[in-house]
């Protein structure tokens, strides 16, 4: 089922102000579901970097804290999300932290970023 664009506008400013946490705005998208691509599960690690990217391109403050974990391995710490996290058992693909690892490494490789001092 395809979704206008102004609704689609709508739908995206009111996942994007559901709440200060992830979970707020899954809640929220999930009234959405109807809505959802087909291809979803085949794009969606894809799109959750294009994401993150644009994320801390955007923001130096959060760009700063990120490149200030290298060479650290990340890690969703979530017992909720075995796919983007690590899950109940820890031993979850954790999606998220690989994600934020390579977005840190594009990062690093465009340069501009001091990351010799971090530890």
């Amino acid at each position: 089922m395809g979704v206008g664009r102004n609704e689609a506008l709508r739908i995206a400013e009111a996942v994007r102000n559901a709440g200060p946490r992830g979970l707020d705005a899954w809640l929220a998208a999930k009234a959405y579901d109807a809505w959802i691509r087909p291809d979803w599960e085949d794009i969606k690690v894809d799109k959750m970097e294009e994401v993150l990217y644009l994320k801390f391109t955007q923001h130096r403050e959060l760009r700063e804290e990120l490149i200030s974990t290298y060479p650290a391995q990340l890690m969703w710490g979530t017992k909720r999300d075995a796919f983007f996290g690590i899950g109940p058992d820890g031993d979850g693909r954790n999606e998220l932290g690989k994600l934020l690892m390579s977005v840190r490494e594009r990062l690093k490789d465009e340069g501009g970023y001091d990351i010799s001092d971090s530890s």
